[in-house]
């Protein structure tokens, strides 16, 4: 109990040192995502004239809808990885002087991050179920699959914890990295328009498939889904990113102890 109130209070801190003396204060975690938001619509409905033909959309208004939560989990994603990869060098003040350990920062730094993500969830949410309907189906599925997302960032953070610490680079190949996830997944296109030889290959981006399963229980939810086929490699894989994750930054702490 005392290590989640730590937690919590390390992500309360963040938050607040973050929007500390801004104009809007915490409305910037709506007003980011909303603006990038709105600039990918444009471009991608109004210039390359992308549509999602499942919604049989003709407007931007869909289009961004669609887009919305793939770009949120990208986002998130992107944000647990580099501040795990920076995770050793940042944190070593504190955990010298405070006697807090790189675990419990690290947790604190991925609960700062997945606050904003679930505020934008919900609002999108929200907004499809006023447009498209709300399903008790679809609605359990979007949020098990956000819940499942969550705790696979947790997994990675970690993860990113012991490449940064052991690779130096780490931060540099982040940045290449994210081009990569943006654009071999299905964020900002249907995987649909890709030719039948590619598009297995954008599935090798496990970022895909939590993509893919939340847009099939906010938009298709009376579709009939593969339990077997689609969510439960999601779950595998997440067990196994948190399990190995949290095992090799602990055998990495004891060593860096010694």
């Amino acid at each position: 109990m005392q290590k989640l109130k730590l937690v919590i209070m390390l992500a309360k801190n963040e938050l607040r040192g973050r929007y500390r003396g801004t104009l809007i204060g915490k409305l910037w975690l709506f007003v980011t995502p909303l603006v990038t938001l709105v600039l990918y619509s444009l471009v991608f409905s109004n210039i390359f004239k992308a549509r999602w033909e499942f919604l049989g959309a003709n407007v931007y208004t869909n289009y961004a809808i669609v887009l919305f939560p793939g770009l949120m989990m990208y986002q998130l994603m992107m944000d647990v990885l580099g501040k795990g990869g920076g995770a050793y060098d940042a944190y070593a003040p504190l955990t010298t002087k405070l006697n807090i350990s790189t675990r419990d920062l690290i947790l604190g730094g991925v609960l700062a991050s997945l606050i904003p993500f679930w505020a934008a969830i919900a609002i999108w949410y929200l907004g499809v179920s006023v447009l498209f309907g709300l399903t008790p189906r679809g609605g359990t599925l979007v949020l098990l699959i956000a819940f499942v997302f969550s705790i696979f960032c947790v997994g990675l953070a970690f993860l990113s914890t012991v490449i940064g610490a052991l690779l130096k680079d780490w931060l540099q190949f982040l940045g290449i990295i994210s081009m990569g996830l943006l654009f071999i997944s299905p964020i900002l296109y249907p995987t649909e328009h890709l030719p039948a030889a590619l598009q297995n290959f954008v599935y090798l981006n496990p970022l895909s498939h939590f993509i893919d399963i939340i847009r099939h229980g906010a938009f298709q939810p009376d579709i009939p889904f593969s339990l077997l086929t689609s969510l439960l490699p999601v779950l595998g894989a997440t067990i196994a990113v948190l399990v190995v994750g949290i095992w090799l930054e602990h055998v990495l702490g004891r060593f860096t102890h010694e």
